[in-house]
């Protein structure tokens, strides 16, 4: 037998097993982690095009868009906050309130003096009018007048708040302002039902302005 093999044999002979199991494991154990991690590394850093795409996060939210309180949606149906008076509404949730299109209340509130005669009445009716708390809205025209209020035809099911008022006396209509000749042609017809039957404020006078004048 070689004398090379001989000492080898001889080594294996004398050596403590337990030491070199150990050894062998901790060797193995080291080079399988070395070669993961450089695996792992080069996933993270490089990743390959054919690699599956990550599921979505199910339990995190997207980015939402902001709600917005700039502007009103034609047809969209609000929830009504409180009644200002006979042609203003406040919107819940809304900054600045609606002023009706097309028709004209007595004011109901002055700084230095009482409200005009079916002021309170207007507004009474408004609140009915709004008895369940919603609303739809339909724009036309000018959308905001020069106070920053919102101007909208409001609705009930089939009900128009302005054509109402102004049939029933309560308010005038004002055709002289931007807006569909179908809603001036409803508003002066039933103007003119309301002065023929000397209803509200045509009992006692041809109106504040007349149909054609600016009051705010």
């Amino acid at each position: 037998m070689a004398p090379k093999r001989q000492r080898f044999i001889r080594a294996l002979l004398t050596t403590d097993w337990r030491v070199l199991i150990c050894t062998l494991a901790v060797g193995i154990i080291l080079g399988a982690f070395t070669v993961g991690s450089h695996e792992l590394i080069d996933k993270l850093l490089f990743p390959s095009d054919d690699s599956p795409a990550e599921s979505p996060d199910l339990f995190t939210p997207g980015p939402q868009p902001e709600p917005s309180t700039d502007d009103l949606v034609d047809g969209q149906i609000y929830k009504i906050e409180r009644v200002v008076d006979g042609d203003t509404v406040r919107l819940a949730g809304y900054k600045n309130s609606i002023r009706l299109i097309g028709a004209d209340t007595p004011e109901m509130f002055y700084p230095d003096g009482p409200p005009e005669p079916f002021a309170k009445e207007a507004t009474e009716f408004a609140e009915k009018f709004f008895a369940a708390g919603k609303v739809r809205i339909k724009l036309d025209g000018p959308s905001r007048d020069k106070y920053g209020r919102y101007l909208a035809h409001l609705w009930v099911d089939d009900r128009e708040l302005a054509v109402e008022l102004v049939r029933n006396g309560l308010a005038e209509a004002m055709t002289g302002f931007p807006f569909s000749q179908s809603a001036k042609d409803r508003l002066t017809e039933a103007e003119n039902q309301a002065r023929a039957e000397g209803l509200g404020i045509w009992k006692e006078s041809e109106g504040i302005e007349g149909s054609e004048g600016v009051r705010e």
